[in-house]
């Protein structure tokens, strides 16, 4: 099978199988060919192989129905959770959204390979969704792993180019979630600032989409909060982060980051009504993000 690239062509005579025998019974069959493969210790890049172009193939499942693919990205979670490494340098985020964004922009299944002209049925809007969830836990998972600058340009990306509230809402969702640990929130800062910081997610205020501007605001704030103490002074939110050692600290430098950071919400929140919901969250996060000096400033947004 290595040799020949056998799961490469299997991959590829599977787009052209009529979508009523890509079902429950076939897919049960491929995971007992990958287990085989798996338990009898083969080589690991023919374990790769049988997710790179079976598994993950797209143009394969794209076109079944909401069952078949649950399980498939059910099975899939599951091998990567076994073996994470496989996770690593299969199923990183970037690949994640990519899913998101290409095979189910239109909440419909894409039309089939150009070997068959058999389209799938479409799958409704909330069972496109709950198929996003399960993808985003892959890319949970893997940001909870290990996060790298190539995670944070591909969101990035995504939260700008994207138009669907919910598929944005959902990976904000995602993110909170994964950045809810320390030590994964300082390396969320660290990466982010090699690519210019929190602006886009100050910017996603500008989103017509009240619970995205919501979200946005509290990843901001999760950000402030969490924000190593020792690195204050950093371009990330350019502004000073953390606990005041005098009251000489509120320095015009620090004064001014401040003054950046809380201008440039106030500029955004004002394009949209100051709803009960948008004034709690801004509240909250200008006080628990903002120094002493930041906080008294807030008041005047």
């Amino acid at each position: 099978m290595l040799q020949v690239s056998g799961f490469s062509i299997l991959g590829f005579l599977m787009q052209s199988i009529p979508l009523d025998q890509l079902n429950l019974e076939t897919l049960s069959a491929l995971k007992h060919l990958f287990n085989v493969i798996a338990d009898c210790g083969l080589l690991e890049l023919l374990v790769k192989d049988a997710i790179s172009y079976i598994f993950m193939n797209p143009f394969i499942w794209v076109r079944t129905v909401y069952k078949v693919q649950r399980e498939l990205y059910m099975f899939l979670i599951q091998q990567f959770d076994n073996d994470p490494r496989l996770l690593q340098s299969m199923c990183r985020l970037p690949r994640v959204l990519d899913f998101i964004s290409n095979d189910y922009a239109d909440g419909a299944n894409i039309g089939s390979s150009s070997t068959t002209e058999v389209k799938g049925e479409r799958l409704s809007i909330e069972e496109v969704r709950k198929l996003h969830l399960l993808l985003l836990s892959l890319g949970e998972m893997s940001i909870r792993q290990n996060i790298h600058v190539s995670d944070i340009r591909a969101l990035v990306a995504f939260l700008e180019r994207c138009h669907d509230m919910m598929r944005i809402e959902d990976v904000l969702h995602m993110v909170m979630r994964a950045i809810s640990q320390k030590p994964l929130l300082a390396s969320f800062v660290d990466q982010a600032n090699l690519i210019g910081g929190c602006h886009v997610f100050i910017n996603l205020l500008q989103r017509d989409y009240e619970p995205v501007r919501l979200l946005s605001l509290q990843l901001v704030g999760r950000l402030l909060v969490g924000f190593p103490s020792e690195k204050k002074g950093a371009k990330f939110f350019y502004l000073a982060i953390g606990r005041s050692r005098s009251p000489l600290e509120g320095n015009k430098k620090g004064s001014s980051r401040t003054q950046q950071i809380v201008s440039a919400i106030s500029d955004r929140r004002l394009r949209f009504p100051l709803t009960d919901n948008l004034s709690a969250t801004l509240f909250d996060v200008l006080l628990g993000g903002a120094t002493k000096a930041g906080a008294v400033e807030a008041e005047s947004v």
